[in-house]
């Protein structure tokens, strides 16, 4: 039997990031991923005009520790380019992520959703 995916969405401060102020930086809460040998994926929308919009990905083994970039590949992602829209990889090899967006000058909001 394959293993069903969960669908998670990320929060700051407790607040679900699903038609989050856009124009605003913000770090995620830590993203727990207990079973890190499944497969996970990140999916970005926007509704409005993303303009110097970057994020990146950062982990760390503690969820209180020190948060450093997931891959080089994944820091500071323009996200006016399509294909950085989704992100995804085979495993997961630390316990906790967390989304930095810095905004610069976009408008309207964004949505996180990320399956794992």
């Amino acid at each position: 039997m394959i293993a069903q995916k969960e669908i998670f969405i990320p929060t700051v401060d407790t607040v679900p990031v699903t038609a989050f102020d856009a124009t605003s930086n913000f770090t995620t809460d830590f993203i727990d991923f207990p079973m890190s040998l499944k497969d996970w994926s990140l999916q970005t929308t926007f509704d409005g005009v993303v303009t110097g919009a970057e994020l990146t990905i950062l982990v760390s083994n503690s969820y209180n520790g020190t948060y450093v970039p997931y891959s080089p590949t994944v820091k500071d992602l323009d996200m006016t380019v399509e294909d950085n829209l989704i992100i995804y990889d085979m495993i997961m090899p630390v316990r906790y992520m967390k989304l930095q967006y810095v905004a610069g000058t976009t408008t309207g909001n964004i949505s996180f959703v990320i399956t794992k």
